[in-house]
């Protein structure tokens, strides 16, 4: 049970508890009723902060904004803000406005948790004292993934009042594409590919836009990690990778997580070489081949730092 909260699936769980799919026998427990209880309680009240966090938020900021997860895709994917776990609000504005927009926010009470390396991530986190932390998006993928444009999404972006006001969402086509780059970037912790499972059943892809941005072999693997049956004969590689990442992945304190090396300098090189390995998992040559130089020329640390310091054109200039 404190492997499912340190993983992000706990409220997966107590779904399964809810619906019977789980049972007192099957963990060793006979106090799953009040559990049950107790995490719906503090999820309403936790839901409820989230709500009104995202409405003074959006409030202040008095721009063009999309809402990314949170309590929308909760419904979205489960039909109920009660199965997905939401610790923070990911707002996506364009470039331009960000720090217009972290002043707003600023002014409101937030504070920036950690100055971000800016030329390799696309989103700043920033915490308040009493209400939900925001993590503020100007791309909707960090490089050296390639993603559609705000303005793009703005274009095609839904209008929900579900929550009470009217707030702009992703699109099916769009929102699914998010879906499989994060599970990507975040080394297909289980969250995440949670999330992707339950998109690929409720979400209407598009293929066209899955080509344009070259994520198909990425989608590949995901349903194949998704996939109840694992056997397919020419893919024994890949299915005995799944299998070592994902099998008792609960009662391992390695993996699972969506943060990765923030405790260990080793942990954090081993994230970094991995991120290199896993642009192959991008479509074509040239792409992945970029991907890797970025990841380790102009990555979040100290090679990319001194390289971006002094050569920042130059990589820009060859899309490196």
């Amino acid at each position: 049970m404190k492997r499912s909260q340190a993983c992000g699936i706990e409220p997966f769980v107590m779904q399964a508890i809810d619906e019977g799919q789980i049972c007192d026998r099957d963990l060793g427990l006979d106090d799953l009723d009040a559990r049950l209880a107790a995490f719906k309680t503090t999820q309403m009240a936790r839901l409820m902060l989230w709500k009104k966090s995202l409405h003074d938020a959006l409030n202040a900021l008095n721009m063009p904004v999309i809402v990314l997860k949170g309590m929308p895709l909760a419904k979205r994917l489960m039909g109920n803000y009660l199965w997905r776990e939401t610790t923070d609000i990911d707002l996506w504005i364009a470039p331009s406005l960000r720090e217009r927009a972290t002043e707003q926010l600023k002014n409101m009470g937030y504070e920036i948790a950690e100055e971000p390396r800016l030329w390799a991530t696309n989103q700043i986190l920033l915490t308040h004292p009493t209400r939900i932390p925001i993590e503020l998006h100007w791309n909707l993928a960090p490089p050296p993934w390639k993603m559609p444009s705000f303005e793009q999404a703005l274009e095609t972006a839904v209008k929900n009042e579900d929550l009470g006001f009217t707030i702009h969402l992703l699109d099916d086509a769009t929102q699914y594409l998010h879906l499989m780059v994060h599970a990507h970037q975040h080394y297909f912790a289980l969250k995440s590919v949670i999330d992707f499972s339950l998109a690929s059943k409720t979400l209407k892809r598009d293929p066209k836009i899955i080509k344009k941005y070259g994520l198909n072999r990425l989608e590949t693997l995901l349903e194949l990690i998704c996939q109840n049956e694992y056997f397919i004969p020419e893919c024994n590689l890949a299915h005995t990778c799944v299998h070592l990442w994902y099998d008792n992945i609960l009662s391992s304190h390695s993996r699972g997580e969506l943060v990765f090396g923030r405790d260990s300098r080793w942990k954090a090189a081993l994230g970094v070489f991995l991120r290199a390995l896993s642009m192959g998992l991008l479509d074509g040559i040239a792409y992945p081949a970029e991907g890797f130089l970025r990841v380790v020329l102009a990555g979040p640390h100290r090679i990319g730092m001194f390289n971006i310091r002094h050569f920042g054109k130059f990589i820009e200039k060859n899309q490196i």
